[in-house]
């Protein structure tokens, strides 16, 4: 047989053992050792106590732990059959395991027992000597050797019914005889022939549901036989065409292990925040703190080698077992490893052990475990830590009558951790440290910092070892490293040039930064904008950012090399801002993010760029801030709450006047502004300027028209640009730059105001004829005589004047059309009626949430120009938010009834932003004469008579003045726009 193909062997008879039926499962057990409490509390249910009556220790063991390691210290004493003189004491590392089948066989049944070694050569004559509970004995020699291992066989009668230990195992070796007692090696070999052996139901575990945490029998080797004919070089060669290169590495030191470029490893400390875990030895300390200093240490080591390390906690906080497990399946992990400390009720318990998952289900998972379980076992025995061993355990369905299954019904683990994460298609571990309530393990092991960083740089060492990995080449180029403190998760692993760092689609804030150059002289210095802080101080060469434990948000961040590193190299940086997505690049101490808005950074990038390279992407819009601000006095309202750049401040369909107003440039603006109102029987007020009061207090009079005027730089680089909403006339179109805005002469009141900056020579938000009405004057000229204008409310009135544009900048948000859409409707992508049939169709085409939906409309319309508030509300509209019911389908993601007529569905996409995309395509067909910016989706584009409806109001074919329109149902557009109205005041 090949070589390579043994260890495969051995690999096949343990997985074939672990798959039989769970009473087939033998324990070897070994007295005289104190068995250990894990005391986790609230929701783990890694539930491990024994009880125990003063020093005896309670042998309970479910009867699926699997331990790997043979050699035990053990009180017992087992007689065995004095050795004959000429055999002489043999050397027990030649024997790899001993597995005995059944540990109650019926008669007439054959019990098998298998010896695996560790070398073949020189060694041959078998047998292993039998002692029955009545003191008689017999020998058994070996019927069947298949390479290294060895095979013993026998059937009992019914008249052998009885209790059995197999005493010693006796062989040659290049002639000479040797013997080995198993009592000697801590291995308390038993079985039952009819009968169960005394001590059996003591090796089933205590399990209740009140606990926090039981331990299984704590030295001992569950060990099952098939026939060893099976374990063929055929069905070796089989196995080797499965991906088992980690298990055969452990098993046969000359298979080299396989690459693991590209791992990813998630630590997990256990307990935290509520959750304490047990106490060391003299009350001083909890487990928690230990379980994470531990695995920090084991974090910091793994960053040496090639793989990815995240942590599910890096700070004191409770998480439960199934929320660990899914958050290693974010991260792509492939392996789980959480991080324990040992007790017992005597506190003296002593050593390490780790868990690894069983092999129901997912055997390859089972055995990835137990490869990893044993290096890192072998790691912090070598520390001079007592070998617990290695082990897994199943739910007891004595205990358990309903356990937990798996997808092929078999019993789950009974750790959460661990079978959370089988689940998850993810290779769970607990490694169990020391136990911290033993003031010996204490001293030695946790007495001190370097102590506590030996266990996690063991623990790294046997990762390493299982999984082949390699130290990671330094990296020579010049470079830029950054990490980032994510809400909830903690500090973030390295990122470097460019890589993201954070999250997408999670909604988590940043809420610290550290950011440092490689291999380049000279000084990187960064300051962010905090939650309720503002600017704080530049920080520089890896030094914090932001805040720590206070649970606040970063919002913008400002990054600049100096030094030789500024002569070289540009550093660009682009920031993903809640409701804005990714912003454009910044650079060189540029602002990046957002201001005034409370929007959290959810992720970063940054990259060095050579002097005057070409940036990494677009530089369009990396910095989102509130170029201006106001604030209205309402009628009955008072001082409303302050309004930024083209929001709505004041009301709209209350008939509420305005009073006052306040004006002022946002910090980024240089420059000033001056503004004055035309104030019912003053007239025309002087200007104030920079957030003063124009108006009146306490008087009640209504505003009636305004002035604004940028002064200083602010008035060479913007345009200012506002309108008015006023009495009878609605709104009216946009004046800049001191043109006068509203009405004099007829006592009309203002009843909201928008306000923008447009970079200088810009385009207007919107139409800017009919801003201003002073009556027996022309519009917009005071100097013109004509007859009073039209004054009826402007769903009657077809001039433009008073009309709601398609086109133009977007004046809503994300977060303002999810409030206006849950102030409407419920349960998002559920239907009702025959519809029902198609809920989590929106999810299914990509926007699992409302806030998703809005954000794909968000994005949509900007990238052609329409208004997101039209799109937004003209859908909500068609499909009556969302819920449909008429002719078209919830699956065809047709928010705007394209082609539907009658009983005819009409257009179908293929997801929700194509439908949305097809929606915008549609709108802009009728409201502009400009091309598509993206590819055309809409079906019906070409059929549009091109720029028939510049407004909203004009989508309905009644109130079109040439009778086109989108629809032909009296006041459709007027409906739009009053829906546009009420959004905007969310």
């Amino acid at each position: 047989m090949n070589k390579r193909l043994k260890p495969v062997l051995a690999l096949i008879l343990t997985m074939f053992m672990s798959v039989s039926t769970l009473s087939n499962t033998y324990t070897v057990s070994a007295e005289g050792e104190e068995t250990v409490t894990t005391e986790q509390t609230t929701t783990e249910d890694v539930n491990e106590q024994e009880e125990v009556e003063d020093n005896n220790v309670n042998e309970e063991d479910s009867s699926n732990v699997e331990e790997v390691t043979p050699e035990e210290d053990t009180s017992e004493d087992v007689a065995s059959e004095e050795p004959v003189v000429e055999e002489k004491l043999g050397d027990a590392s030649m024997m790899e395991y001993f597995l005995v089948d059944s540990p109650v066989v019926d008669n007439s049944v054959t019990e098998n027992f298998v010896l695996s070694l560790n070398n073949t050569e020189g060694y041959s004559d078998f047998r292993i000597t039998v002692k029955k509970s009545d003191g008689s004995t017999f020998d058994l020699e070996s019927n069947e050797q298949v390479d290294n291992l060895i095979k013993f066989s026998r059937v009992f009668s019914a008249e052998e019914k009885g209790e059995y230990l197999v005493a010693s195992l006796h062989y040659s070796l290049n002639g000479e005889k040797y013997y080995l007692n198993f009592g000697d090696l801590g291995m308390n070999v038993k079985f039952g022939v009819d009968q169960e052996y005394t001590g059996y139901d003591e090796t089933l575990p205590d399990m209740t549901e009140d606990i926090s945490e039981e331990e299984e029998e704590l030295n001992n080797s569950v060990i099952q036989v098939t026939d060893v004919n099976k374990a063929s070089e055929e069905v070796a060669e089989g196995m080797m065409a499965q991906d088992f290169p980690a298990a055969m590495a452990m098993i046969d030191e000359d298979i080299d292990t396989q690459s693991n470029e590209g791992i990813t490893l998630c630590l997990d400390p256990g307990h935290g925040g509520a959750e304490s875990g047990t106490l060391n030895y003299n009350g001083t300390g909890l487990e928690k703190d230990y379980n994470l200093k531990i695995a920090k240490y084991c974090y910091d080591e793994l960053q040496k080698y090639n793989c990815k390390v995240v942590m599910t906690r890096s700070t004191d906080k409770y998480m439960g077992l199934e929320e660990r497990a899914e958050y290693a399946k974010q991260q792509g992990a492939q392996y789980l490893i959480s991080f324990h400390l040992n007790a017992s009720v005597s506190h003296q318990a002593y050593g390490a052990e780790v868990y690894y998952p069983n092999t129901n289900w997912r055997p390859d998972i089972s055995a990835k475990g137990k490869v990893m379980a044993q290096a890192i076992q072998n790691q912090l025995v070598s520390l001079g830590l007592h070998d617990r061993r290695i082990k897994f355990r199943t739910i007891d369905i004595n205990e358990y009558p309903n356990p937990h299954r798996y997808d092929d019904n078999s019993i789950a683990d009974y750790y959460g951790v661990i079978r959370n994460a089988k689940t998850r298609g993810i290779t769970g571990l607990i490694i169990e440290h020391c136990c911290v309530d033993n003031e010996s393990d204490f001293n030695k092991y946790l007495g001190s910092e370097e102590k506590i960083k030996q266990l996690g740089v063991a623990d790294a060492n046997g990762i390493v070892a299982a999984l082949g990995l390699t130290k990671v080449v330094a990296n020579t180029n010049p470079s830029v490293t950054y990490q980032t403190h994510v809400q909830d998760y903690g500090w973030q692993e390295w990122k470097n040039d460019g890589e993201m760092s954070g999250t997408s689609g999670q909604s988590k804030r940043l809420e610290g930064i550290n950011i440092k150059l490689q291999n380049l002289s000279g000084s990187v210095e960064y300051q962010t904008h905090v939650q309720d802080i503002g600017w704080q101080g530049w920080k520089s060469n890896g030094a914090m950012a932001g805040t720590s434990g206070q649970s606040k948000r970063l919002e913008a961040i400002k990054i600049k090399l100096s030094g030789d590193a500024a002569n070289k190299y540009d550093i660009y940086y682009r920031v993903h801002a809640q409701d804005y997505g990714w912003l454009g690049w910044a650079k060189n101490g540029e602002s990046a993010g957002s201001e005034g808005y409370s929007k959290r950074l959810e992720g970063i990038e940054i990259k060095l760029v050579k002097k005057g390279g070409a940036a990494p992407g677009s530089t369009s819009r990396p910095f989102v801030c509130k170029t201006i601000t106001y604030q209205t006095h309402v009628q009955n309202i008072g001082w409303q709450a302050e309004k930024a750049d083209g929001e709505v401040s004041g009301t709209s369909g209350q008939s509420l006047r305005l009073e006052a107003i306040k004006i002022k440039l946002g910090s980024s603006i240089d420059g000033g502004l001056t503004y004055a109102t035309h104030v019912q029987d003053i007239g025309w007020q002087s200007f104030v300027s920079n957030g003063q009061l124009s108006g009146t207090a306490g008087q009640s009079k209504r505003l009636e028209a305004i002035k604004i005027n940028l002064t200083g730089n602010a008035a060479n680089q913007y345009d200012i640009y506002y309108r008015v909403h006023a009495q009878n006339f609605g709104w009216l179109g946009w004046a800049k730059n001191g043109q006068s805005a509203g009405t004099a002469g007829y006592s009309y009141r203002l009843e909201a105001i928008q306000i923008v900056l447009v970079p200088k020579g810009g385009n207007a938000p919107g139409s800017t004829t009919n801003h201003y009405y002073n009556k027996g004057h022309a519009a917009d000229d005071e100097s013109t005589v004509l007859t009073k204008p039209n004054t009826s409310k402007p769903s009657t009135n077809n001039t433009a004047s008073d009309k709601t544009p398609i086109m133009g900048a977007t004046q809503t948000s994300v977060a303002q059309m999810v409030r206006y859409y849950n102030s409407k409707s419920s349960g998002y992508d559920t239907f009702t009626g025959e519809n029902k049939k198609y809920n989590g169709s929106l999810a299914k085409g990509g926007a699992s949430t409302i806030e998703q939906f809005a954000q794909i409309v968000y994005e949509e319309a900007k990238a052609e120009g329409v208004r997101a508030e039209v799109v937004f509300a003209q859908c909500m509209l068609e499909t009556g938010f969302l819920k449909y019911g008429g002719d078209v389908l919830p699956n065809q993601y047709n928010f705007a009834g394209i082609g539907a007529t009658g009983a005819v569905h009409g257009a179908s996409f293929e997801n929700v932003r194509v439908g949305v995309r097809a929606h915008v395509q549609h709108l802009k067909a009728y409201a502009s004469l400009d091309g598509l910016t993206q590819q055309c989706v809409d079906p019906r584009f070409n059929l549009v008579a091109r720029g028939c409806a510049q407004y909203v109001e004009w989508l309905g074919m009644k109130e079109n003045p040439k009778g086109y329109g989108w629809a032909s149902a009296k006041n459709y557009g007027p409906n739009i726009v009053n829906m546009v109205i009420n959004l905007l005041s969310k």
